[in-house]
C-alpha cells in the first residue's frame, strides 16, 4: 500500500513564499529556515525573510469518500488484461480483489487494457474491483516569519523590516491572500498572522540586524489517498432462530 498525500507540506510552504514574494519589495527573496551551510541571501536590497515550520493542529476530524472500480479482467503471470472500467480509473498503487485473487495483489504499471500486477498469479476470467478510499484531514498549520533588514544606521539598510512587516500583515488579512492562495490550486487558505514583535539578531559578521517576527496560520486541507476499498455488489443474509424475542 502507496499512500500520498496532496497539497503536500512543500506544496502548502511554496505557496506561502509566493504570496510573500508578491508583497514584499523587488528582489527581496525568502528562503526556508533550519538549512544547514547556508549563508545569508544577499538579495538586492539586503532584506530578506525566512519561513520556519513551526506546528499543525488538527481542526476537525477526518472526511471520508469512497469510490468503487469495477471492471471485467483475468490474470496470466504478472499480466492484468481488463475490459471497461467502470467507476474510478486503474493506476499504479491500487490493489485488486475479485474472485481466484490473490490477497495484497497490487497493480504495479501499465494502461489501457494491459496491467502488470503483483504477486504473480493465474486467474480465470471475472469481474474485478480495484476501489480505494481517500481520507481529508483538516489541519491549522502554523509557520514563523522572520523579516530581516540592515540595522536603521546603516549606509545602505534596504527595505526596512518595520515596512514589510506591515505589508505583510495588511495584505495576508485582507481578500487578496484569500484570491491568492485560491489561484495556486491547492486547498489551503490563510487564517490570520499576528502583529509581530521586533527580535533583534546577531548576523554572521556579529552585526545587529532588524528582525521582525511573525505567527502565520493557515489551513491546509490535505486528502491521503491510496487506500484501499472493496466494495459488495450483494449481500446474502441467513435468518437464525432465537429463542427470545426482542424487546424483551
Amino acid at each position: 500500500m502507496s499512500l500520498t498525500v496532496t497539497p503536500t507540506e512543500m506544496q502548502v510552504r511554496a505557496a506561502l513564499r509566493g504570496f510573500l514574494v508578491s508583497v514584499l519589495p523587488a528582489g527581496v527573496d525568502v528562503v526556508l529556515g533550519q538549512q544547514n551551510r547556508t549563508p545569508e541571501p544577499r538579495s538586492a536590497n539586503s532584506s530578506y525573510g525566512v519561513i520556519w515550520p513551526m506546528r499543525r493542529r488538527r481542526l476537525a476530524t477526518n472526511l471520508t469518500a469512497f469510490q468503487d472500480s469495477k471492471f471485467p479482467g483475468s490474470i496470466a503471470g504478472a499480466v492484468m488484461t481488463v475490459g471497461t472500467v467502470t467507476g474510478l480509473p486503474l493506476a499504479a498503487g491500487r490493489q485488486v480483489f475479485g474472485p481466484g485473487v490473490a490477497s495484497n495483489t497490487v497493480i504495479t504499471g501499465g494502461s489501457g487494457t494491459s496491467w502488470q500486477v503483483s504477486p504473480t498469479q493465474n486467474v480465470s476470467p471475472g469481474t474485478f474491483s480495484a476501489g480505494a478510499a481517500t481520507f481529508t484531514m483538516q489541519s491549522e498549520v502554523v509557520y514563523q516569519l522572520d523579516l530581516h533588514s540592515k540595522s536603521p544606521n546603516d549606509p545602505t539598510p534596504g527595505a526596512d523590516a518595520s515596512d514589510m512587516s506591515e505589508v505583510v500583515i495588511a495584505m495576508f488579512r485582507d481578500a487578496y491572500a484569500t484570491q491568492f492562495f485560491a489561484a495556486q490550486g491547492i486547498t489551503a487558505t490563510p487564517l490570520y498572522i499576528d502583529e509581530g514583535q521586533q527580535v533583534p539578531f546577531l548576523n554572521a559578521e556579529e552585526a545587529y540586524e532588524t528582525r521582525w517576527v511573525h505567527e502565520v496560520r493557515m489551513q491546509a486541507n490535505q486528502t491521503v489517498s491510496g487506500v484501499p476499498a472493496e466494495f459488495a455488489d450483494s449481500a446474502i443474509f441467513t435468518g437464525v432462530n432465537v429463542d427470545v424475542a426482542f424487546p424483551p
